[in-house]
């Protein structure tokens, strides 16, 4: 059993505590700072319980920053702008944020918050020109909730136009709920990725808290929200997300933020903090022995579940992700042609990712479960945790093996047998320059008939020819035999029978 400064044991546990600095018990609604070192007293060494310890006073101390910024009392706010605030978040709630309410609706909602009738008060206003509100005199002898109440209640009465964000919230919630109304078609990836944007924004607002947006002092806003972005990048180094995810979430709120900037004129200027750039980590390749283990289990595992042996399929002979299967429309599925193939697009990262593939491996099995799998992937969100499972259960591996584990693995295939460059680039949508040119102007049937359609065909028989002959050995199923111009094409480039 080990003693070290401010970590405790409780039910065999170690545990850390510390106290919170005066200054900040009110706003942490705690005096200490408690956390679990989940290491039991047991089995833990002296350096593990030393390593939790100092992580957990990292954790302190950066609970402290966070507290330094998420609170109103830190923004320089004086009580009656304190008082407004509180006053126009709990009406908002009820709100929900509509523009078009009817002034009578807006000053109940008012009233039930604050405890007393507004329009009861002795108010008298000063005429403004017809696009602003009146305004009320400073002098009129009221209270400072009663102040706050008419002035929240002016504020929600504004036309649309006028009506600028009060929080930082707000502006995420208009950011977001503009983005939604933009969309013509809103595909399951669509909605994901806006799902996925609106949580990572609600993410930024529980680690960094609330920011007063209308204030009259506007580098003290400035200062709050560039603050509060140093806060959250820290946080996110030490938890060692990735500095390209890192990025990605840093100019999702940024975005935010500028895109009011324009629209209401708040004249801020925000600029993003640095983040440090980290090593990317490839997925690593799958050898061809366990490539074959996986085809095998992929063509004859009926107990498998078919949208999984689709996927991995599919993965294979193309790199394809589970968001491009999920995209794939029912005119893109052509499997009773004369070179089968699938049109891979849709909403994706990149228009160079738009691809024509053709299927050469496991035809009986995809035409049995496409529709199946397509389906699967636009109502799950777990698709890559799920495959990955799947893999790592087949291939029996400690290595890290995930669905893009096959991209690299397509592309490594691609480059031992000498592969044409040009066909790779076409079948698993990496760009050359120009987008694949079998997708510009042709239509269905010039696809289906078009040379270019073969010569891919041929490059990923050449690929793929020692899974081909394990397929066949396999079963009698197999894609070479099922067309006759693949026997042509397999003997044009030698692939033993």
């Amino acid at each position: 059993m080990h003693k070290f400064p401010h970590v405790y044991i409780k039910k065999q546990s170690y545990h850390f505590q510390i106290d919170y600095p005066e200054s900040l018990k009110a706003k942490a609604s705690a005096k200490t700072f408690c956390k679990s070192l989940k290491l039991k007293v047991s089995l833990a060494s002296r350096d593990q319980v030393i390593k939790a310890a100092l992580q957990a006073h990292d954790a302190f101390e950066l609970r402290c920053k966070e507290l330094a910024c998420n609170r109103l009392e830190v923004f320089s706010l004086n009580e009656l702008e304190i008082k407004k605030l509180e006053i126009y978040t709990e009406v908002m709630k009820q709100l929900k944020t509509q523009r078009h309410t009817p002034m009578s609706t807006i000053e109940s909602h008012v009233n039930s918050v604050v405890g007393f009738e507004v329009d009861e008060l002795p108010i008298q206003y000063t005429k403004q020109d017809s696009d602003e509100p009146d305004m009320l005199i400073e002098s009129l002898p009221l209270s400072l909730a009663e102040r706050a109440a008419i002035e929240v209640s002016l504020q929600l009465k504004k036309p649309r136009a006028q009506f600028k964000p009060e929080t930082l919230s707000e502006i995420f919630d208009r950011h977001m709920t503009n983005k939604e109304k933009d969309i013509d078609d809103p595909t399951p990836t669509k909605l994901k990725s806006l799902r996925a944007s609106r949580n990572r924004l609600n993410k930024f607002l529980d680690d960094c808290g609330e920011i007063y947006i209308n204030q009259t002092d506007q580098k003290a806003v400035e200062q709050d929200i560039h603050e509060a972005l140093d806060v959250y990048v820290e946080k996110r180094e030490n938890q060692e997300v990735t500095g390209s995810t890192i990025k990605r979430e840093i100019n999702l709120v940024v975005g935010a933020i500028n895109s009011a900037n324009r629209k209401y004129r708040l004249g801020l200027h925000i600029i993003p903090p640095t983040i440090r750039k980290s090593k990317a980590i490839p997925a690593p390749v799958i050898d061809k022995p366990l490539q074959k283990a996986l085809l095998q289990d992929c063509l004859t595992n009926s107990a498998a579940a078919i949208h999984k042996r689709v996927t991995c399929l599919l993965a294979i002979q193309s790199g394809a992700s589970a968001e491009e299967i999920a995209n794939v429309a029912p005119e893109g599925i052509n499997l009773d042609t004369q070179y089968p193939y699938i049109v891979f697009g849709g909403e994706l990262k990149t228009d160079a990712r738009k691809r024509v593939v053709p299927i050469v491996l496991g035809l009986h099995v995809i035409k049995e479960g496409i529709a199946e799998t397509i389906a699967y992937h636009r109502r799950t969100q777990e698709c890559s945790a799920i495959m990955k499972k799947y893999i790592q259960s087949v291939v029996g591996c400690k290595k890290n093996y995930t669905l893009k584990s096959l991209r690299h693995t397509f592309k490594q295939n691609a480059d031992i047998v000498g592969a044409n460059m040009t066909d790779v680039a076409a079948i698993a949508g990496w760009s050359s320059g120009s987008k694949n040119d079998i997708m510009n102007g042709y239509g269905r049937e010039a696809i289906e008939s078009s040379e270019r359609l073969r010569s891919l065909t041929k490059t990923s028989l050449v690929i793929h020819a020692d899974l081909i002959s394990n397929e066949r050995c396999i079963s009698d199923n197999n894609v070479v035999s099922i067309q006759s111009s693949y026997i042509s094409i397999s003997e044009s480039i030698h692939i033993a029978p």
